[in-house]
Formats: structure tokens, C-alpha cells, sequence
């Protein structure tokens, strides 16, 4: 019978959980917020200009075409 302190981790296991850990280590404090502001600072910009292009789209087609009840 293994007892849980006599068992082995398996070494994948164990060097996935050691990344994890210092990529969370790494990522905290002004890091992190950081790359929030990285990510915000190039998605923001590209959803609004979406939504821009969406929007205008379907208003200008839909003003050219006016129904009327």
C-alpha cells in the first residue's frame, strides 16, 4: 500500500504546477495591471470602431430606405 506521503508526483505534473506558480507570481501587482492596460488599450479602440461601422451601416442603409406604415 503507498501512503499519500510516500507517493511520487508524476514530473509533468509537477513542473505545469511550477509554471502556473510563477506565472501567477510574475503577473501580480503593477504587471498586472499593466498588461490590463495593454489589452484594454488595443481591445477598446477596435470594439468601438466596430461598433461604429456596424452602427452607421445599418443606420445609413436604413434612413435611404424608409418605411413607412
Amino acid at each position: 500500500m503507498i501512503l499519500s506521503s510516500q507517493r511520487v508526483g508524476h514530473p509533468n505534473l509537477e513542473s505545469r504546477r511550477s509554471f502556473v506558480e510563477l506565472s501567477v507570481r510574475r503577473a501580480k501587482g503593477s504587471e498586472l495591471g499593466a498588461s490590463i492596460d495593454r489589452v484594454a488599450s488595443m481591445l477598446f479602440p477596435t470594439t468601438f470602431a466596430l461598433f461604429n461601422l456596424v452602427y452607421w451601416s445599418y443606420y445609413l442603409t436604413t434612413s435611404m430606405n424608409p418605411v413607412y406604415s
